[in-house]
């Protein structure tokens, strides 16, 4: 019998360990050529963008908070114009991005602005994949920065998971480097 409880205390804390969603690896790279922005993020499971509560929160969710000037992003709305909502994926089946500023009449906003752009994703296993033109995310110049924040258990869990710039400032040095040796090169 002892053996049997300690059985199940081991697979209780599995399943207890495994309900949180969480983050793996996450990019975000700019793509100059077609103007868009490309985004993954690999969860430690298959994350569950449809089911909902009885208060319409999805169990698992994320959003990205983008501030087009570069600002850093501390935690998201202070600085960000543009949000990339996943909970609004069980909805409408497209990840919405919407103005971080004003207020929409649609009930499944959040509190943010008006939609300002709809885009498809790809959910292979634990991959999210997903691109936005540099116009819907209100960019003009490839060059912003972002923070990720991630929720599951219908909001119950919490975190904000990274904070970055687009380039990354080494990626922008190294760029400026080569740049500088390519000229010296032609001279």
């Amino acid at each position: 019998m002892k053996k049997l409880y300690i059985f199940l205390f081991f697979v209780i804390q599995i399943g207890i360990c495994n309900a949180d969603l969480l983050i793996d690896s996450q990019s975000v790279s700019v793509d100059f050529e077609n103007q868009e922005v490309l985004f993954a993020i690999v969860f430690n499971r298959v994350p569950d963008f449809y089911t909902m509560d009885e208060y319409g929160r999805t169990a698992d969710n994320f959003q990205y908070y983008i501030d087009i000037d570069c600002s850093p992003v501390w935690y998201g709305s202070n600085f960000a114009e543009t949000v990339i909502r996943g909970s609004e994926i069980a909805t409408c089946g497209l990840i919405v991005l919407r103005n971080a500023s004003g207020e929409s009449a649609d009930l499944t906003s959040g509190g943010w602005g008006e939609i300002i752009g709809l885009v498809p994703f790809q959910l292979d296993g634990t991959k999210l994949t997903f691109s936005a033109s540099f116009q819907e995310i209100g960019d003009l110049d490839g060059q912003f920065s972002y923070a990720l924040h991630l929720s599951s258990e219908y909001g119950c869990t919490s975190d904000w998971i990274y904070v970055s710039q687009v380039p990354e400032p080494a990626t922008i040095c190294l760029l400026a480097f080569g740049g500088i040796f390519l000229r010296k090169i032609k001279s």
